[in-house]
């Protein structure tokens, strides 16, 4: 939620030099170099498919650069004339020459957390440039054997195996200066200050860090996930506790905003979750779901005693071991609806079989037909129906909040969600009210919830299934 507010001033961003420092320090400056191609001897032709297919491959609805021209009225330029452009880029290919108004871009500095402000690394540089494109020859290089290079926009990591640790050093520091060469000619620099070593294996007598970051995901060498288990479970919290202001109990929210704004936590929990799904230990998969529940209670408006189990099933939102196993599926080319039958599947065998949140699972007992019922949504009040856990009598003398677990109106003592909702005389005008909503004669403990629709709704779907 921090996005949302304005960002902190650069401190001392307006004295002399100030920002001219931070940008000569994230991007060198190298000397002009001379171009090999010779106008007229290398003749490089862009064929009209090829910008056609350029065009097609840009996104619409994106931001513009600042030239203003949006993506849609380049592709419809293309379209309209699309030998210009065929002209223009054929030139500039057999020339080796730019025009240097494309080379010109809008940078943002954006502030990596827990950085001081005043050191120009602790920002990330973000703009559109022609990078990637220049970028692509680094992979040329020649590899010794057992030896690969894998980049991520300017992250560059390189994976080596051998069996011998100083040999494995000698290969790695090869590696090393090739790409150094490399990025030398073409007018780049290395940052060596971020250079880190790591292995994945248990290697006495290699100089290498515990674990290793790379884009945003710790590597142990184990590969067991327990460090990167707790970045990503401490940025969860820090999102949940911001938006738990944004959902109270009463007067917040509708539960389907709610779940919209929980996806801000589940989405941190599970960044490269295919890649970690398998290898994650018990332990981490309990811290998740520690910080994971605190965004279930607040969508399903539950106190803070409701078992993990019953706010995963009243706020519809599957536990995320589950939700990581579903996008293990996906990008293992498993279809969308398979993933998410099978998701739902495990979920009600652990529902079916889990010691806790019976009650509610007598309420709720079929998630599927739960989470497709199309009408109702939880508030306050119902959660505490359907959890158990609310203002009767058993519960708040529980907490020594109450003499008696009684009820006060009749004095049936325990005056349990049970009773309260189906037994107790006190409230019989509003059950039958209910039932006559319902179209049923009578309702008992165990009826399931999502199984009823309030006939004023059900006449509603029927007039649309009749039109249809």
């Amino acid at each position: 939620m921090k996005r949302l507010r304005s960002n902190k001033p650069i401190p001392g961003i307006d004295q002399p030099g100030r920002l001219e420092s931070i940008v000569n320090s994230l991007f060198s400056t190298m000397p002009p170099r001379q171009t090999t191609l010779m106008l007229g001897i290398v003749e490089i032709l862009v064929t009209k498919s090829e910008i056609e297919a350029a065009a097609r491959s840009m996104c619409n609805r994106k931001a513009p650069g600042p030239d203003c021209i949006s993506n849609e009225l380049l592709k419809a330029a293309v379209s309209s004339n699309p030998n210009a452009f065929k002209r223009i880029f054929s030139r500039c290919m057999s020339e080796g020459r730019f025009p240097a108004i494309w080379k010109r871009r809008k940078l943002v500095l954006v502030p990596k957390l827990g950085r001081p402000l005043e050191n120009p690394s602790s920002y990330r540089p973000i703009c559109l440039d022609l990078w990637n494109l220049l970028y692509d020859g680094i992979f040329k290089i020649d590899m010794p054997l057992d030896f690969e290079l894998i980049a991520f926009s300017d992250d560059i990591v390189v994976v080596g195996t051998s069996q011998i640790p100083f040999v494995l050093e000698e290969r790695l520091e090869e590696v090393y200066n090739r790409i150094n060469r490399w990025m030398v000619t073409h007018g780049l620099e290395l940052v060596t200050e971020k250079k880190q070593v790591a292995c994945l294996h248990q290697q006495k007598n290699v100089a290498a860090t515990p674990s290793l970051k790379y884009l945003s995901v710790q590597l142990d060498k184990k590969l067991n996930f327990v460090e990167h288990t707790d970045l990503v479970s401490n940025r969860a919290a820090a999102a949940a506790k911001q938006l738990s202001f944004l959902m109270p109990n009463l007067r917040g929210p509708r539960q389907r905003c709610r779940r919209l704004l929980s996806t801000v936590v589940t989405s941190r929990l599970l960044y490269a979750s295919p890649i970690w799904a398998d290898c994650m230990q018990a332990g981490g998969w309990t811290k998740m779901a520690a910080v994971h529940r605190r965004s279930q209670l607040r969508v399903a408006c539950c106190y803070s005693t409701v078992s993990h189990g019953a706010a995963a099933v009243i706020s519809g939102i599957p536990p995320i071991q589950l939700l990581a196993n579903e996008k293990r599926d996906i990008f293992e080319g498993r279809s969308k609806i398979d993933a998410r039958n099978n998701l739902v599947s495990d979920w009600q065998q652990q529902w079916d079989t889990s010691p806790n949140g019976r009650w509610t699972h007598l309420l709720i007992g079929d998630i599927s037909r739960w989470l497709l019922r199309g009408f109702g949504e939880v508030t306050f009040h119902l959660s505490q129906i359907l959890s158990g856990h609310g203002c009767f009598s058993p519960y708040l003398h529980r907490f020594n909040l109450q003499e008696k677990n009684a009820c006060a109106q009749c004095g049936f003592a325990p005056d349990d969600a049970e009773y309260a909702f189906f037994r107790c005389d006190a409230w019989e005008n509003w059950r039958r009210q209910t039932y006559g909503e319902l179209g049923i004669d009578k309702l008992n403990p165990g009826w399931q919830a999502g199984s009823f629709q309030p006939e004023r709704q059900r006449k509603e779907s029927d007039k649309v299934n009749l039109k249809g």
